[in-house]
């Protein structure tokens, strides 16, 4: 995410230079062209930690012992780090 705001906010900066825009307006646009362009990658990721999260959290024994098998299984550990591997192209040196 780090590397995608980076370019983002490099491109508004030679933006503004090139063409004398009001800085401002520059950095808002290209937050909103930020928060639009992740917002894909990390609307899921949220969507599960709150359901997981919340049903993590129910007090009920038969609930939670359905919980522990489904979460035994369904989220393997394997997986639960996938939304991490982005490539963001080649970094300019």
């Amino acid at each position: 995410d780090g590397v995608i705001l980076g370019r983002t906010l490099s491109a508004a900066s030679q933006s503004m230079s090139s063409s004398g825009t009001d800085a401002a307006s520059s950095l808002e646009a290209a937050l909103r062209q930020y928060e639009q362009a992740r917002s894909k990658r990390c609307f899921p990721l949220t969507a599960r930690s709150n359901v997981m999260g919340a049903l993590l959290q129910l007090p009920f024994e038969p609930v939670s012992m359905v919980r522990d098998a489904f979460v035994s299984t369904a989220f393997s550990p394997t997986h639960f780090l996938d939304h991490t591997s982005f490539d963001c192209g080649p970094l300019p040196e």
